[in-house]
């Protein structure tokens, strides 16, 4: 079951200034992480209709009857499905301009991160969840910055 879909960015890569368009997507069985289409992104203000356009296409994502993650990653383009076991830590933290970023290690050594604004992910559904599927390998450390 999809719980919260989280509207953001990964790290800068070739020519964006802040970052890919990525939606994060909070599952009972993981998370997923979808990239907007790089074709979409390089075009003059192409970076918010990317992301403007990535946010339509996953929630008309959700009515392709997959319940899990792992079955959505499966279906859609550019997605990484990472399942809640697979992760080793997790680390909300303050990024600039009041956005907030998730800084995710996996057991085989990759470091994912998604940086929204509080606007686009809705923090009382996300705290939650991410407190009860990882437990104490969730940090939360925008108190303390």
């Amino acid at each position: 079951m999809l719980h919260a879909a989280v509207r953001g960015v990964s790290g800068r890569q070739g020519i964006y200034l802040t970052g890919k368009p990525q939606q994060m997507l909070v599952f009972d069985d993981g998370l997923v992480l979808v990239q907007a289409s790089g074709a979409l992104a390089v075009a003059p203000g192409g970076g918010a209709t990317a992301g403007a356009r990535l946010q339509a296409s996953t929630r008309r994502g959700g009515d392709k009857g997959t319940d899990d993650g792992q079955e959505y990653a499966a279906v859609t383009k550019r997605s990484t499905f990472l399942p809640y076991d697979s992760i080793a830590s997790a680390v909300l933290e303050r990024g600039r301009i009041g956005a907030q970023r998730l800084r995710i290690l996996t057991d085989d050594g990759r470091e994912l991160s998604h940086a929204y604004q509080p606007l686009h992910g809705p923090d009382e559904e996300l705290l939650p969840l991410l407190t009860g599927k990882l437990g104490e390998r969730f940090t939360d450390e925008r108190a303390t910055t």
